[in-house]
């Protein structure tokens, strides 16, 4: 009887310990104001929903094209505002930045919200078809990716200026310390601090990065049963979490840099779902 009790009481500290390094919330799907929209897919058009996630100062953003808005939840789920949207736009990316200014990428630049008032910053780099991504660095460095009239994908900064330098590789992010990570094709990551070569990491090629840290470098990679979570420190050494994940939401590997982000306690937000709703999963690396 005792060594029953036992065991019982290691798998709930077993359990304990897992939630507290995993917690989630749901959101339904609808037009209410702490609802998000979803359209199912039709013949030749994919399904559509939110566009993209992002986190700051332990509040979750969610841009939802549907509603045209963007709705603020707490890491607990607690519906917090919204921000509306304007309707002449095509959105693609979000990003709050070092002052908690809210940003969007859309076909027709970049747009920051100052009090109530969308305002034009930046311009596309130059041949642009479609914006895929960008984040925006302590500097006000805009790290972007896009996809050019020649079918490439185009890799750069924006700086302050609107000037726009084209760097090597096809995979860019960014954070708010200054590092800026690029992965080129022999799938080498170089990390650079405020555009200093700092380290290079080598990863599976198999792995999409979508965050970095001044210590590692997050990455996804395809399971049988879902997805895995890797924390590539710069050492080389790796920690690696199994998830389950099912989205209506994934195009691409630029989908997957758009709805799982890293935050500035180094914890791991990410978005699932579809027609039955949303999961917003944290998950923190012991």
């Amino acid at each position: 009887m005792r060594r029953k009790i036992i065991l019982v009481i290691i798998f709930m500290v077993l359990i304990n310990s897992y939630v507290s390094a995993q917690d989630c919330f749901y959101i339904q799907v609808g037009n209410e104001f702490d609802q998000i929209g979803f359209v199912e897919n039709n013949g030749d058009m994919p399904s559509r929903g939110p566009v993209a996630l992002a986190v700051h100062n332990r509040k979750i953003y969610i841009l939802d094209e549907i509603n045209y808005r963007i709705n603020v939840y707490s890491y607990q789920g607690e519906f917090l505002e919204t921000v509306s949207l304007p309707k002449s736009f095509e959105y693609f990316d979000l990003h709050i930045d070092n002052q908690g200014n809210i940003m969007v990428l859309t076909d027709k630049g970049i747009y920051k919200l100052f009090i109530s008032e969308w305002r034009h910053i930046y311009d596309l780099p130059q041949n642009t078809t479609v914006p895929y991504y960008f984040s925006v660095d302590i500097n006000n460095h805009v790290a972007i990716s896009v996809l050019s009239q020649t079918g490439r994908i185009i890799i750069g900064l924006i700086k302050e200026d609107g000037s726009f330098i084209q760097l090597p590789g096809y995979r860019i992010l960014s954070n708010r310390s200054g590092d800026t990570a690029i992965q080129t094709p022999d799938d080498i990551i170089q990390i650079y601090n405020n555009g200093k070569t700092s380290t290079t990491v080598t990863i599976n090629g198999y792995m999409i990065p979508f965050g970095v840290s001044d210590k590692s470098i997050y990455c996804l990679e395809s399971t049988n049963n879902g997805l895995k979570i890797a924390k590539v420190y710069l050492d080389g050494k790796m920690q690696s979490r199994e998830i389950s994940f099912e989205s209506d939401l994934i195009y691409d590997d630029t989908s997957y840099i758009k709805f799982f982000k890293v935050d500035e306690a180094n914890k791991v937000v990410y978005l699932q779902g579809g027609q039955k709703g949303f999961q917003i999963t944290i998950i923190e690396f012991n």
